[in-house]
């Protein structure tokens, strides 16, 4: 094979790489769920709730409570597609609902406690967090209860 064949060859199966692409593979496999997210009884609106895999084959889902901590448009890569059955951590992060506000680079890169966190800083971080759930197939409710 001369170095001008083997120089196609290689062209060839480039091209066809390129072609199919990293991510044309099977749909992936949600389920939907839904819950709320409370401290002391009460209602915690208004927070990003992350699902964090343990799995490294998973993924990461996100959810936002409402105005009565309950949240139930659950997305893994399209919005409200559900989330992987699999095992999570559970992280919390406060969601800006004013979109006028003005956030400060001092305030952006603080490693200080955040201004009005309605809820422990151990929530914040995959590390610290207790917050663990188990999803199944045929999706769940699941009530998130904090501990201060």
């Amino acid at each position: 094979m001369t170095n001008t064949h083997k120089f196609a060859l290689i062209c060839a199966a480039f091209a066809g790489l390129l072609a199919t692409g990293c991510g044309g593979g099977a749909k992936l496999s949600t389920v939907p769920i839904s819950g709320s997210v409370s401290q002391n009884g009460a209602a915690v609106p208004n927070v990003s709730v992350v699902f964090n895999a343990v799995d490294p084959s998973g993924r990461n889902a996100t959810a936002i409570t409402d105005a009565n901590g309950k949240f139930a448009a659950v997305t893994t890569m399209e919005p409200n597609d559900g989330i992987m059955p699999g095992k999570y951590k559970v992280t919390l992060n406060l969601v800006n609902t004013n979109p006028d506000a003005e956030i400060s680079s001092e305030d952006a890169y603080s490693t200080d406690k955040p201004k009005d966190l309605p809820f422990s800083t151990r929530y914040l971080n995959t590390v610290e967090t207790d917050l663990e759930v188990e999803i199944k197939e045929g999706g769940e409710v699941h009530d998130l209860s904090l501990v201060p």
